[in-house]
């Protein structure tokens, strides 16, 4: 299967990438009761395949697929950039303090709007 990274990605949107896919995974397998990847790419409308690449970090997602990805994890786009962005650095312990309430907030605020009902 080919990939679908470009040769010209800088060094960080590489990291980026990587990390955004390494999310998904933890968050899918670690989070949502092990669900299964071919689980997760029914409910969000993707192919398997397309699902691993973007886990293995090598798929120029675009953000509507980054949202049907997030909205079938029930997490937001935020929170999964956001742990993107400190999954591979070592944090000290007020920024890991500061990382873990921000994510809390995220969450927070997600479930809030999604418990609310639907507008007329």
């Amino acid at each position: 299967m080919p990939k679908n990274k470009p040769d010209e990605w800088s060094p960080e949107a590489e990291r980026m990438a990587s990390n955004v896919g390494r999310v998904i995974v933890e968050i899918r397998s670690k989070e949502r009761g092990s669900m299964a990847q071919r689980e997760l790419a029914r409910r969000s409308g993707l192919t398997q395949s397309y699902l691993s690449v973007i886990e293995h970090g090598n798929a120029n997602m675009t953000m509507p697929t980054l949202l049907k990805i997030c909205e079938a994890l029930q997490v937001s786009v935020a929170e999964v950039l956001l742990r993107a962005e400190f999954i591979d650095r070592e944090l000290t312990g007020t920024e890991r303090g500061f990382v873990s309430f921000t994510l809390g907030i995220l969450q927070d605020l997600y479930t809030a709007r999604h418990d609310q009902p639907a507008s007329a």
